[in-house]
């Protein structure tokens, strides 16, 4: 299956498509209270805490049946508070939960909604956290 997606990508990649690349850095936010969602097809229905940047080194693909991304996010929230806002924010948008594990210093949940799989994998820095949101397809 992995296979599959990565040759789907190249192809899209080579054939030129309609959203490709890095993630601007000026971002499609919408305020909606204490969280903002992207407007756009790979975010529209996870949520985001305010006051997180989306790094450079993100990446997504999205059409409005496909979607793909390793979105990358830096804020001052710690790993407690982000655990704790994923887990119950990210069901009153549709998904369930499938796997949450938190630890010390980092913490990993998995969800899952239709056809896709979303990992949310956050780690406590110095004095930031990083969050990596990834979105895919379900494998087989």
């Amino acid at each position: 299956m992995t296979r599959i997606i990565t040759l789907l990508l190249v192809l899209f990649l080579l054939g030129g498509c309609q959203s490709t690349g890095v993630v601007e850095s000026e971002p499609l936010f919408s305020d909606v209270g204490l969280t903002h969602h992207r407007k756009d097809l790979i975010l529209k229905d996870i949520p985001l805490p305010d006051d997180f940047v989306l790094l450079p080194e993100s990446f997504f693909y999205a059409t409005p049946s496909f979607r793909y991304g390793e979105l990358l996010y830096r804020g001052n929230l710690s790993v407690d508070d982000l655990y704790f806002y994923y887990k119950k924010q990210m069901g009153s948008m549709g998904w369930s939960a499938q796997s949450l594990k938190q630890f010390e210093t980092n913490a990993r949940l998995s969800f899952n909604k239709g056809g896709e799989n979303c990992t949310i994998l956050l780690k406590e820095g110095v004095s930031m956290s990083d969050m990596k949101i990834i979105v895919e397809q379900k494998k087989s």
